[in-house]
């Protein structure tokens, strides 16, 4: 959300409010635990969001 909100500002939209609305928005604790595989999901979708965070800046986005 962060990255899209970024996008938005910067074509002009300054009066965003964002709002999660994403199937994984929940309780933080919902996804703690000992589960690798669950726990590897995770990771996966954040490291893909800080990939897309550096190439939009090194884009020039």
């Amino acid at each position: 959300m962060g990255r899209a909100l970024a996008n938005f500002e910067a074509a002009g939209w300054g009066a965003i409010t964002p709002h999660p609305v994403d199937f994984r928005t929940g309780r933080f604790s919902a996804g703690i635990g000992w589960g690798l595989v669950g726990n590897l999901e995770v990771l996966n979708i954040a490291i893909k969001e800080w990939v897309g965070r550096l190439a939009y800046r090194l884009a020039g986005r």
